[in-house]
C-alpha cells in the first residue's frame, strides 16, 4: 500500500504518499444507503444514530485494494430514531435507544394504525444474521416486504405531552441519544414547544385527526387501535402483546400527539478482515496485503455477539497494534 488519493473540494485528486504504510480506521457504512440495502436488506428508510459521515467509504477502499470483506451483515441498532434533520447534506438524524418504548403512556403504532409489538420489550444491540430482528420489525404485517413499521409511530396525549418530552431522552437535561446529543447538536425542549413547532410532534384534536396528519392507510382503524389498548389498561392485561400491566397508561386525553420514527441504526461490524497479531488486512487468500492496517469497527471483529464497550475497546486496541506495526516498518521509499 503506498498511500491514498484523495479528491479537493474543486473535484481535483490529491495523492499522499504513505511512508511506511496505511491504517484505515473509517468506521462503519450505516449512513450509507447503499450498503446497508445491499449487506443488511434494509431496504426501506432509516434513522442513523451513529456517525452521519460513515458512508462506508473505508469499505469501499479496502475491496479496492484486494481485501477480503466479513461480518458485513452484523449490526447494532438502537430501537426506533426520530429524524430531525432529514434533508441536511450528510442526511443527520437523531435517534433514541428504549426510551420511547418503555415509556407507560406512549403505544407505537404502523402506517395501518396498528399496534405491532410489546412498546415495553428490550430492543437493540442487536447483531442477528442478518439483522433479523431489525427487519422484522420494519416488515410488521403478514405481507412480505410491506415495511409498514418504518416509519412506525410514538402516540400520546395531551397528558403525556403536557409533561415534557425531554424525558424521551431521559430526562430534560439529557441531549439527544445518539450522533447528535453527543455533538450537542440538538436538544429537546421542556416543554415540546420546539418540537411541535418543527413539525417533529404532529397534532391531532381528535384521533383521526391526528391519523389523517400522517396519512394512515386506515383512519377509523387507528381510533378502534387505541379504544381497544385503552380497554386492555382498564382490564390489566394486554391480549394482544403481552405488555406488562403497570406499564401501561390509557390515551383518552386529546389533543392527541405523535412522532414518526424510524428503525435506528448505530453502527456495523463489517469490512475488511484483519490478522489478529498485526492487525493487517487480508485477501480472499488469507494473504496479508503488505502495509495496510485496519483498526475499529471497519472489520471488527464482534459478529453476532454484544460486548459492553466493545467497538471502544477495539478501537483502542487495534488502534495501538496497527499503529505500532506499521511504524516498525521500513520505509519503502526513503525519498
Amino acid at each position: 500500500m503506498l498511500g491514498v488519493r484523495a479528491e479537493k473540494a474543486d473535484g481535483s485528486s490529491i495523492f499522499i504518499k504513505a511512508r511506511k504504510g496505511v491504517v484505515l480506521a473509517c468506521g462503519g457504512y450505516e449512513a450509507s444507503p447503499e450498503l446497508t440495502q445491499e449487506y443488511i436488506r434494509a431496504c426501506m428508510d432509516i434513522a442513523v444514530t451513529g456517525s452521519p459521515f460513515n458512508r462506508g467509504d473505508g469499505v469501499l477502499m479496502a475491496q479496492a485494494a484486494g481485501a477480503r470483506l466479513h461480518h458485513m451483515d452484523c449490526i447494532e441498532w438502537q430501537g426506533y430514531g426520530a429524524r430531525i434533520e432529514p434533508d441536511s447534506e450528510v442526511n443527520g438524524r437523531v435517534g433514541t435507544s428504549t426510551n420511547w418504548h418503555s415509556e407507560p403512556a406512549v403505544i407505537m403504532v404502523n402506517k395501518y394504525g396498528r399496534r405491532f409489538f410489546r412498546e415495553d420489550m428490550r430492543m437493540g444491540h442487536t447483531r442477528q444474521f442478518p439483522g433479523v430482528e431489525f427487519l422484522g420489525f420494519a416488515d410488521s404485517t403478514d405481507t412480505i416486504n410491506d415495511w409498514a413499521g418504518a416509519p412506525a409511530y410514538v402516540i400520546f396525549d395531551q397528558t403525556r405531552f403536557a409533561e415534557g418530552a425531554g424525558n424521551f431522552y431521559g430526562g430534560k437535561d439529557k441531549l439527544a441519544m445518539g450522533w447528535f446529543g453527543q455533538h450537542e447538536l440538538y436538544q429537546w425542549s421542556d416543554d415540546n414547544s420546539q418540537e411541535l413547532a418543527s413539525g417533529i410532534i404532529k397534532k391531532g384534536e381528535t384521533l383521526e385527526e391526528l391519523a389523517e396528519a400522517f396519512g394512515f392507510v386506515g383512519v377509523a382503524e387507528f381510533a378502534e387501535e387505541v379504544a381497544r389498548y385503552n380497554g386492555f389498561v382498564d382490564a390489566g392485561r394486554d391480549e394482544d402483546f403481552g405488555r406488562d400491566p403497570e406499564k401501561m397508561v390509557k390515551i383518552e386525553t386529546g389533543p392527541f400527539y405523535g412522532i414518526e420514527v424510524w428503525p435506528s441504526l448505530l453502527n456495523t461490524q463489517g469490512g475488511p478482515k484483519r490478522s489478529n497479531a498485526t492487525c493487517r488486512v487480508v485477501d480472499y487468500e488469507g494473504n496479508e496485503i503488505p502495509r495496510l492496517y485496519s483498526a475499529g469497527e471497519l472489520g471488527s471483529q464482534f459478529g453476532l455477539v454484544y460486548h459492553g464497550s466493545g467497538n471502544t475497546t477495539e478501537a483502542v486496541m487495534t488502534g495501538k497494534v496497527a499503529a505500532e506495526n506499521a511504524a516498525a516498518l521500513e520505509p519503502w521509499d526513503a525519498a
